[in-house]
């Protein structure tokens, strides 16, 4: 009786946590689809841009970020890394701003690594964006005029809102293995 029971609760245990473990696998690929949907977007406007994505270490692309601000700003986004066109991970964006600031926007941002050092700065989560570092807005063409800076490249592509900002801050990144 006592094995009987046992079997049952593993059992169970195995129906239970099976779609518990599916779902991770299912938010990872939801991630995935969403991440190569902007990149698609991206190189629809400057097909240049593959050069970028196919020559660099790796990228991250956050396929929604949305800001906002009054005064005080913030934003937030999610993406995926990638290294040599491989996914890697999870990523989130976090940014405070201060300044003259009023509305809300959405878009998409690609983060380029130029070399592995580069890229495993932003794995250990202490990687920040410096304000030196423009980011250029993707349009047709953007590709013969993107540049790296300290190894790093960043484009966005405007989705929607609108946001009027004179005003200083930074972003911070985080990052998630995908589990093997």
């Amino acid at each position: 009786m006592s094995i009987k029971r046992t079997i049952i609760s593993i059992l169970l245990l195995l129906f239970t946590a099976g779609p518990m473990l599916s779902q991770k696998s299912d938010d990872d690929r939801e991630a995935i689809d969403k991440a190569d949907q902007a990149k698609k977007e991206m190189l629809e406007k400057d097909p240049g841009l593959q050069n970028f994505f196919t020559e660099t270490y790796g990228y991250a692309v956050l396929y929604t970020v949305g800001k906002g601000g009054l005064i005080l700003g913030g934003a937030y986004g999610k993406g995926v890394l990638y290294k040599h066109g491989e996914p890697a991970g999870l990523t989130e964006m976090t940014q405070v701003t201060v300044g003259a600031q009023i509305g809300g926007k959405t878009y998409s941002e690609v983060i380029f690594f130029k070399t592995e050092e580069e890229y495993k700065v932003f794995m250990t989560g202490r990687f920040e964006v410096a304000a030196e570092i423009a980011a250029l807005a993707v349009t047709a063409g953007v590709s013969a005029t993107l540049a790296y800076s300290h190894g790093i490249a960043i484009i966005t592509m405007p989705k929607g809102g609108f946001m009027a900002e004179v005003s200083v801050g930074g972003q911070k990144f985080s990052f998630l293995p995908f589990s093997e």
